[in-house]
C-alpha cells in the first residue's frame, strides 16, 4: 500500500472536501447568527419607536449646530465692538451636581463634583452698575476616604475681591462674560460639539441599528 504522500492529488481533493465541509458549516452558522442579531419580523411598534429616536436625534443635533453657528456668527460679527472692563468679583457661587455613570455591578463611575461659579460687578460706559454670573467656573469632584467621610473639594482659584477683566458688548447681544482667551467661544463650541454627538449618534443608529430592525 503506498503512503499518502505517493498520491497528492487525491490526498488534496480529500483535504479540500474537509475544508470545504467546515467552511460550508462556518458559513452557515454566521448566516444564522446574523439572522439571530438582525431581530427579523420586527413588530410594528418597535420599528416606529426607532423612527422616532432617529428623528430626534437628527433633528436635535441639526436645530444645535445651527445654534452654535449663530452664536459663533454673532461672536465673530461683535468682537470687534467688545469693551474691556474693569470688573471685580463680589461672590462665589457654589452647586453641588451629580454626574451619572455606568455600573457593572461592582464599581460604578457615578459621582458628585462641586462647581464654583464667580459673581462679578463692573461699571457700563455709561456709568450704570451691573453684575453677572461667570459661566467660566471651576469644577472638582467630590471624593471620599476609607471610611466613606467626604473629604472637602479644594477652594477655587477665585477669590472674593479679586480684580477681573470683562467683556461688554454696548449694543447687548452678547453677554457679558470673563475677558480671558476662549471664553467668547465657550457657548458656541459647546453647542458644536453637542450638536456633532447628536449627529453621531443618528448616524450609529441608522448605520447598525437600522438593518437589525427592518430586517
Amino acid at each position: 500500500m503506498s503512503p499518502p504522500w505517493a498520491h497528492p492529488t487525491k490526498v488534496g481533493y480529500r483535504d479540500s472536501a474537509r475544508v470545504g465541509n467546515v467552511g460550508g458549516e462556518i458559513i452557515a452558522r454566521t448566516v444564522q447568527i446574523c439572522r439571530t442579531h438582525a431581530m427579523p419580523h420586527q413588530p410594528l411598534s418597535v420599528k416606529i419607536f426607532f423612527c422616532c429616536a432617529v428623528a430626534i436625534f437628527g433633528l436635535g443635533g441639526i436645530g444645535i449646530l445651527r445654534m452654535a453657528f449663530t452664536e459663533l456668527a454673532r461672536v465673530f460679527r461683535r468682537k470687534k465692538h467688545l469693551v474691556k472692563l474693569p470688573g471685580r468679583i463680589i461672590s462665589i457661587e457654589k452647586e453641588r451636581r451629580y454626574r451619572a455613570g455606568s455600573s457593572d455591578g461592582s464599581k460604578t463611575t457615578s459621582s458628585y463634583w462641586m462647581y464654583y461659579f464667580p459673581i462679578i460687578v463692573f461699571t457700563r460706559p455709561d456709568g450704570q452698575p451691573a453684575h453677572f454670573r461667570s459661566e467660566l467656573g471651576e469644577h472638582h469632584r467630590i471624593r471620599r476616604n476609607m471610611l466613606g467621610i467626604e473629604i472637602p473639594p479644594p477652594p477655587p482659584k477665585f477669590e472674593q475681591g479679586q480684580e477681573v477683566a470683562v467683556f461688554f458688548d454696548p449694543a447687548g447681544e452678547i453677554k457679558p462674560c470673563l475677558a480671558v482667551g476662549w471664553s467668547l467661544w465657550f457657548t458656541g463650541i459647546g453647542m458644536l460639539v453637542a450638536g456633532s454627538l447628536f449627529l453621531i449618534v443618528t448616524i450609529l443608529m441608522c448605520v447598525f441599528g437600522g438593518p437589525k430592525v427592518f430586517a
